[in-house]
């Protein structure tokens, strides 16, 4: 190449510096807005809690690396021209494993399947670099300008790897919604926390507790209880044996600890904590407390238990004390005013009794049982007759 003909360097620069800055937006992008939390839990289990991983910092550094190696793996292996983008093959597969990990990798401290596929993946990688220096022309070839005949087959190289890369993560939709929700309680940011997941029906009993705790915080556990899927009984407000600090950076003793005292050995279930909790006599909060107690009662179903509990911290024997309730105590009321008769409020000049009867409405006029339960449900899956199965 002559010194009067320098445009096939500045082509390759062009691929290398394109290539670099995608890859680089789409490493930092994807580690600080997608598996962040990830990486967040891994460092906290591995180093048993001792270090913090902060999202935009852990990014750059990881990002940084991950450049350096492709830009040790370029002047090794001298790939060119359309294959280019070979080189980024090795930091793919880095990021890759360490956006794989799962619930159950992070807990034991292993990558899995890694151990055996990245040594394999590196000698095909190896073999195909071998390949291509013997038996392709991969250099820029004088007098062939033409940018997009080397860009588009090392941009469609690095698409394909971007989407290997992501089809490596495993980890489920509900682990890493409880991963961004422990996040925001972290930072206390209740209302975000309170937000997640909140359009899924997948749950687990721990996401629960933390977005019931998020409520708790805000003082609308009652008025937004059924916003969620609750089928873990009590349990999804306070799960008490979800104590392992190792496994978790927020659980059950930072909300323990925030109602006022931890349970002892002794204390097996939800409803027992909290009515111990009550009959102290000075919590930090004793409203949180109450709100916790009551919606147990709700989500195991023990109507009677409630009715007769629910005086004891509110006010409902007006109209206007009615009105003031959350919405759970007040769908609970009007099924008690509804079954039993016992309170001679007009719970139908409502709004939540205007709907508990749009509900018996829709229940009676289906006949057919699983059309019934669909239409119920999207209708009013969020109340706490749907959660009792009325009708359904």
């Amino acid at each position: 190449m002559s010194y009067n003909n320098p445009i096939p360097h500045t082509t390759a620069g062009v691929i290398r510096l394109a290539c670099s800055l995608l890859f680089a937006l789409f490493c930092f992008t994807y580690l600080f807005c997608l598996q962040g939390d990830l990486l967040a839990e891994a460092q906290h289990v591995f180093s048993n809690g001792v270090t913090t991983y902060y999202r935009g910092t852990g990014a750059v550094i990881i990002t940084i690396v991950l450049i350096a190696v492709q830009w040790g793996v370029a002047r090794i292996t001298r790939l060119e021209g359309r294959f280019y983008a070979l080189t980024f093959f090795p930091s793919m597969l880095i990021l890759a494993m360490l956006t794989s990990m799962t619930r159950e990798t992070i807990a034991d401290f292993t990558f899995g399947g890694w151990y055996w596929a990245c040594p394999l993946l590196l000698a095909l990688y190896a073999l195909v670099v071998w390949g291509l220096h013997h038996y392709s022309d991969q250099h820029i070839v004088d007098g062939d300008y033409t940018m997009s005949r080397y860009l588009w087959p090392n941009f469609l190289t690095l698409f394909v790897m971007i989407v290997l890369c992501g089809a490596c993560h495993k980890a489920g939709d509900v682990f890493m919604y409880e991963l961004r929700a422990e996040r925001y309680l972290l930072k206390e940011q209740y209302a975000s926390a309170a937000d997640v997941g909140r359009e899924s029906l997948p749950t687990s009993c721990r996401l629960n507790n933390l977005r019931c705790y998020a409520l708790v915080r805000q003082g609308q556990l009652a008025e937004h209880l059924f916003d969620y899927p609750q089928p873990y009984g009590s349990e999804g407000l306070i799960d008490l044996t979800d104590t392992c600090s190792r496994l978790h950076r927020f659980n059950a003793k930072d909300i323990c600890g925030y109602l006022g005292a931890l349970p002892n050995s002794l204390v097996s279930t939800p409803e027992q904590y909290f009515m111990i909790m009550l009959k102290m006599d000075s919590l930090p909060d004793r409203q949180a407390v109450a709100d916790y107690y009551l919606c147990g009662l709700l989500l195991d179903k023990k109507m009677h238990e409630f009715r007769r509990a629910l005086p004891r911290f509110y006010d409902c024997h007006t109209a206007s004390d009615i009105v003031e309730l959350p919405r759970a105590y007040k769908e609970a009321l009007i099924l008690d005013h509804a079954f039993n008769g016992s309170h001679p409020v007009a719970f139908p000049d409502t709004v939540v009794g205007e709907r508990y009867k749009e509900y018996c409405a829709l229940a009676d006029e289906l006949t057919d049982s699983t059309t019934r339960s669909n239409n119920l449900h999207r209708e009013f899956g969020t109340t706490l007759w749907w959660h009792l199965g009325l009708k359904q």
